[in-house]
């Protein structure tokens, strides 16, 4: 769902929000490269072909030598695929990220089994990368074609997987996108178990988006209606539980412990920072988004192409949208805390119209776990969209 503009009306003014002041404790950096394009992907790519690699990443650095140097909690490195960068390209990014950042949690890079060596796999260690976010999206070669992944063996998925832990990095994610018409439910069934049996401590399970402009958009019934959509959705849910993974957030499950503090960072609506091509930014109550264009991005020209202070009211919306997400919920305190009135009294009239949708305790509030899949309707009950999106 858009995030549109706000419809809260806020009674007086205020300060600025508590977690707006805060300094970020986390980073996102955008690696746009990939040795393939896939069919589905919306995020700003680039082919590693094109030679561009060298000028982006001396821009990347000139650019994350505008962030405070000292120490975060979190890095992530994200695409892309930033394992396609050659060894000594990665040695030199995360050798300076660990020098100025420092990162004392967690420490995240993406990556595709196909482009992970081992020896590249040892620089992760040497630098501090203490988890790997690996795009396996399906075991099954035609879903893979389907999708534009480049074709690989179970072997080299299992071998990657199995090179990370015996080289000390075993806070493993596994990413799997689920929607096509053609995977059947006992497909379903054994890519969970498959991926469970390599003892991974995350996965992430995304229902197949066809966004205007990229290929999949051109190819017609591939993808399952809404209903095919949120009965696979179910069903992965009961198995991934079956197997100990807790959902957190709508898409992603977790053993216990090892839900992505990184993410969690967004889904909080803390402050963070940000690097690199379309990469956005949240601070000081800024959302900056930088520049697609990859040759702006290396002048260092136009880098911004949107800068926006959001209100309390927008800060409001976005908290309640994201916290949403989560399993958990919210804390009433905190949303007291951050914007100084009660919300059972504020949100009064509206949780009459979703009362069956939440689970409103003494301290929380959260989606009925059987509607998180829903989530999108919930929150059209509980906030207002009659203004213009942005």
């Amino acid at each position: 769902m858009r995030k549109p503009r706000s419809g809260i009306n806020l009674s007086t003014v205020r300060s600025l929000d508590v977690k707006e002041m805060e300094k970020p404790q986390a980073l996102y950096i955008h690696i746009p490269f990939c040795n393939r394009i896939c069919t589905y992907c919306d995020f700003p790519k680039l082919l590693s072909s094109t030679g561009f690699i060298p000028e982006y990443l001396k821009a990347l650095k000139r650019e994350l030598e505008t962030i405070p140097q000292g120490q975060l909690k979190t890095i992530f490195l994200g695409g892309g695929t930033p394992s396609v960068l050659n060894e000594e390209e990665l040695e030199e990014l995360l050798s300076y990220l660990q020098k100025s950042f420092s990162p004392s949690v967690e420490f995240t890079l993406e990556a595709n089994p196909e482009s992970l060596s081992e020896s590249k796999i040892k620089i992760l260690k040497k630098n501090g990368v203490n988890r790997v976010s690996l795009g396996v999206q399906s075991f099954d070669k035609e879903i893979l074609k389907i999708l534009g992944r480049e074709e690989r063996t179970e072997e080299e998925t299992i071998n990657c997987v199995n090179n990370l832990k015996s080289n000390g990095i075993k806070n493993i994610n596994l990413d799997f996108i689920y929607g096509l018409k053609k995977e059947k439910r006992e497909e379903l069934r054994r890519e969970i178990e498959l991926a469970s049996s390599l003892d991974v401590s995350h996965i992430s399970a995304y229902s197949l988006q066809v966004e205007k402009n990229t290929p999949l958009f051109y190819q017609k019934d591939v993808v399952k209606d809404d209903d095919g959509l949120a009965s696979d959705y179910d069903f992965l849910r009961k198995v991934l539980k079956e197997h100990g993974y807790e959902r957190y957030e709508v898409s992603n499950f977790a053993k216990n412990g090892f839900e992505s503090k990184h993410n969690l960072t967004y889904w909080h609506g803390d402050p963070y920072y940000a690097a690199g091509l379309g990469a956005t930014s949240y601070v000081e109550g800024v959302r900056a988004t930088r520049t697609r264009n990859i040759k702006d991005y290396i002048a260092g020209e136009k880098l911004f192409i949107s800068k926006e202070k959001e209100d309390l009211s927008d800060q409001e919306f976005d908290f309640l949208m994201l916290n949403l997400r989560l399993e958990d919920g919210f804390s009433l305190k905190e949303f007291h805390d951050r914007f100084q009135k009660d919300f059972l009294k504020a949100y009064e009239v509206k949780l009459q119209e979703c009362k069956y949708d939440l689970v409103i305790s003494s301290k929380r509030v959260r989606v009925k776990k059987s509607l998180i899949y829903v989530l999108d309707q919930v929150l059209l009950n509980l906030l207002d969209f009659d203004k213009e999106t942005k």
